[in-house]
């Protein structure tokens, strides 16, 4: 294995962020790995657009005379990535090294190398500086008139339609359509779309923010109110 790069794009209004998260092991040669990740960083859809390269690059980038770290530094300089980190991010009893780092073109606010038990390379964090509009969060929504009375209606509609056109039909294309209008009809009627105030206790205000999630929140606030 050369190395093993993900890469997400997030949208904050009208400006694309790509984060890309790479690791070089060891045993890759170094020479295919810094060419391919030259051709990497100069794909057309990263330009014009902010980037931010993390991983473990196995290079040491303390090393200043080292050819690959050089090769590694003026790649990502040639697309305006500047490295966050300038200390080691790991350290034995008989050598210090600077392997891992995050690249990118953001400015940065604060940068910091912290100590982790479950690896022997620091954890890096930096604080980007990005900025977005948060578009405001509709106060209404649209939403069936759905309780036991209007399902109580749409039962006996639909207990009253002749349904012959559906049955009788051989065509399934066409016995579906004949359905779905008849169905669709009574829907309407009985169970009509009307405007809906949303609570914001009731309802999520992003819609993979599940009522679990909501509950949870809460008995966080609770706990953190009495401890």
């Amino acid at each position: 294995m050369l190395f093993e790069v993900m890469v997400t794009e997030i949208s904050l209004g009208k400006k694309d962020v790509f984060f890309c998260v790479v690791y070089r092991p060891p045993s890759s040669p170094v020479k295919s790995f810094l060419s391919k990740l030259h051709d990497f960083l100069h794909q057309p859809h990263f330009q014009n657009k902010d980037v931010i390269l993390s991983g473990d690059f196995n290079i040491d980038l303390l090393e200043a005379s080292n050819e690959s770290s050089v090769e590694l530094l003026s790649s990502c300089f040639s697309e305006c990535l500047l490295p966050t980190c300038l200390i080691p991010t790991r350290i034995s009893p008989s050598s210090a090294s600077l392997i891992d780092n995050i690249f990118t073109s953001l400015p940065i606010q604060a940068n910091f190398a912290v100590l982790s038990d479950i690896s022997d390379h620091f954890l890096l964090v930096s604080d980007i500086a990005l900025t977005c509009k948060i578009p405001q969060v509709s106060k209404e929504r649209q939403g069936r008139l759905i309780n036991k009375i209007t399902l109580k209606h749409l039962n006996e509609s639909l207990g009253l339609l002749d349904w012959q056109e559906v049955i009788s039909t051989e065509d399934t294309d066409e016995a579906t359509d004949n359905f779905l209008r008849n169905f669709n009809c009574c829907l309407d009627s009985r169970c009509p779309l009307v405007t809906i105030k949303i609570c914001r206790e009731k309802f999520p205000i992003r819609p993979w923010i599940t009522s679990g999630i909501l509950i949870s929140d809460k008995k966080k606030i609770s706990y953190l109110k009495s401890s």
